[in-house]
């Protein structure tokens, strides 16, 4: 028995957009694999050097903003390809030389949110200590502070916002640090301001 030829065309019809529906959702499918085997995942760690303009002020006193060279570090774990956590270390000093020299230290837990799940920009916030010491400097890049007692010192909270495009990282940190300590020296209400600006590698990234 002969098919009616309306049937057969109607079957090859079906079968050709059946075929083109399987082609394209296998098409779909590579690159979302594709994208699943780059996305974020696992350990990650950072290095950056940069510049920072940092502001300090106490309850009764203000300084004008000094500049000086920034070093970061930070490592954590990927809950998920748009989020990642860990712990960072941002350290500014007032330059390189002699004397009494200003010096910031910030430690945060860093949280870091991608847009993307693979590279791309990135934002995050962080929460912890901030220190500030006014040291004794040495002008050396390997060991830029002597071990002798700071100057004045003190810690207390601080937190960290900020950008990341590449390898360009936007940092602005606040501290309030309380009271200064030592040498004689005593600030009450010190707070620290610091705005910084580096290169900032994140592997993977």
């Amino acid at each position: 028995m002969r098919v009616p030829v309306f049937v057969a065309r109607r079957f090859a019809t079906i079968a050709l957009r059946a075929l083109g529906l399987r082609a394209l959702l296998f098409a779909g499918a590579v690159p979302a694999h594709a994208q699943d085997d780059r996305a974020r995942h696992g350990v990650w760690g950072g290095l950056g050097l940069g510049y920072g303009l940092a502001s300090f002020s106490c309850d009764s006193c203000s300084h004008p903003p000094l500049s000086g060279f920034v070093i970061s570090g930070n490592f954590g774990v990927t809950p998920n390809p748009h989020v990642r956590l860990g712990l960072g270390l941002d350290g500014w000093e007032n330059g390189l030389h002699t004397g009494k020299l200003p010096t910031i230290e910030m430690w945060t837990v860093l949280l870091s949110y991608y847009p993307r799940i693979s590279g791309g920009p990135y934002i995050e916030a962080g929460v912890g200590l901030s220190h500030y010491g006014l040291e004794h400097g040495r002008a050396d890049p390997l060991e830029s502070v002597s071990h002798e007692p700071a100057y004045a010192a003190a810690m207390g909270w601080g937190y960290t916002l900020g950008v990341g495009v590449s390898l360009i990282r936007v940092t602005y940190a606040h501290g309030n640090v309380g009271t200064l300590y030592g040498g004689g020296t005593g600030s009450n209400g010190w707070r620290q301001n610091v705005l910084l600006v580096g290169v900032a590698g994140r592997w993977p990234p």
